[in-house]
C-alpha cells in the first residue's frame, strides 16, 4: 500500500483513500520504533487484517503523535472498518499537523461523501488537487462527489483528466463508463468497460457497469451473462444482486427476481429503500403473471 491507494468506482463504493508513507519526525530512536509499527500496520491492511493495523498505527502514534502520515493511514483502516466519525478526526488531526499533505485531504473528502457531505468532499479533493497538480486519484474520487451532486459533465471532466494523467486506470474507466450510461452515450460506455475488463479481468465493477450500457441498449441477455460473471467474482456484490434481479422482471423470471433483491437487500439493508419498489413489481408479477 505505499505510496499507493485503494480506488472504488462511482455506484460501487464512495471513495478512495490513499495509504502514504512519509517522513517521521524526531526524537530517532522513537521515530525509528514508530516507522517500523507504520511498516508493519501497512503489511497488515495490505493483508486484510484491519482490527491489527488499527493497533499498529495506534501504537506508531503513541510513540510519535505529531506525524500527519500515521493519523492518515489510521484514518484509513477505521473508514474501512466502517468507523466514519473516528476515520474522519484521524484525517482532520493529519491535516492539523501538515497542511500541505494532499493526500489527508483527498482521504477527508473520501470520508466526507461517504458522510454525505458532497460539497465538503468537493472542498478537499480541489485541495488535493491544488497541492498536486497531477493527482489522479484526487480527480477520480472529486468525479465521484461531482456525480453524487449531479454535474455529470464535471464528473466526466475530471474523469478525462484521471485517465490523461494515468492512461491504465481501470477505475477511472468504470468511472467514465457509468457516466457515460447515465449520459445516454452507450457505446463510449461499452468502450470504457471493455478497457477496463481488459486491464483488470476480474474487476466486477466492470462487468457490472458494461451490464448496465447492454441493458440501457437493450441487449438484455449480454447484461444478464455480465451480472452473472460480476456475481461469480465478488459473491457478496449486492448492488449486482439488484440489477440482476430487475433485469429479471424485464425478462419475466419474477421468482429469481425477487430472490435476487432480497439477496441484495440482505447483503446491504441500506439498499432496501431502492430494492422496495422492484420487490413490490416481483411479488406482483408472481401473483399476477403476465398472459
Amino acid at each position: 500500500m505505499t505510496g499507493g491507494s485503494q480506488r472504488f468506482p462511482v455506484p460501487i463504493a464512495l471513495a478512495a483513500l490513499m495509504v502514504v508513507f512519509g517522513a517521521l519526525t524526531p526524537p530517532l530512536a522513537r521515530a525509528q520504533s514508530a516507522e517500523a509499527l507504520l511498516r508493519q500496520g501497512i503489511a497488515l491492511s495490505k493483508r486484510g487484517d484491519l482490527p491489527r493495523a488499527l493497533a499498529a498505527f495506534t501504537q506508531a502514534i503513541e510513540l510519535n503523535p505529531k506525524d500527519a502520515v500515521l493519523y492518515t493511514n489510521r484514518g484509513l483502516v477505521r473508514y474501512l472498518q466502517g468507523d466514519l466519525p473516528g476515520a474522519l478526526a484521524d484525517q482532520n488531526r493529519a491535516i492539523e499537523l501538515n497542511p500541505q499533505l494532499p493526500q489527508a485531504h483527498a482521504n477527508r473528502g473520501s470520508i466526507r461523501l461517504a458522510m454525505g457531505d458532497v460539497d465538503g468532499a468537493i472542498g478537499d479533493h480541489t485541495a488535493a488537487i491544488k497541492l498536486q497538480p497531477k493527482y489522479e486519484d484526487a480527480y477520480n474520487n472529486r468525479a465521484l462527489a461531482l456525480y453524487a451532486k449531479g454535474d455529470l459533465d464535471g464528473a466526466l471532466a475530471d474523469l478525462n483528466q484521471a485517465l490523461k494523467l494515468n492512461s491504465f486506470y481501470p477505475e477511472a474507466y468504470v468511472n467514465r463508463a457509468f457516466v457515460l450510461v447515465m449520459k445516454g452515450k452507450l457505446n463510449e460506455a461499452l468502450g470504457d468497460s471493455n478497457r477496463a475488463i481488459t486491464m483488470r479481468p476480474k474487476m466486477a465493477e466492470a462487468y457490472r457497469i458494461r451490464a448496465l450500457a447492454f441493458g440501457r441498449g437493450g441487449r438484455l441477455q449480454e447484461a444478464l451473462a455480465d451480472l452473472n460473471k460480476a456475481i461469480s467474482l465478488n459473491p457478496r456484490f449486492a448492488q449486482a444482486y439488484l440489477d440482476r434481479g430487475v433485469l429479471k422482471l424485464q425478462i419475466q423470471d419474477p421468482k429469481g427476481g425477487l430472490q435476487d433483491l432480497r439477496r441484495g437487500v440482505e447483503l446491504v439493508p441500506a439498499l432496501s429503500q431502492s430494492a422496495a419498489p422492484w420487490i413490490e413489481k416481483a411479488q406482483q408479477q408472481i401473483t399476477s403473471p403476465a398472459k
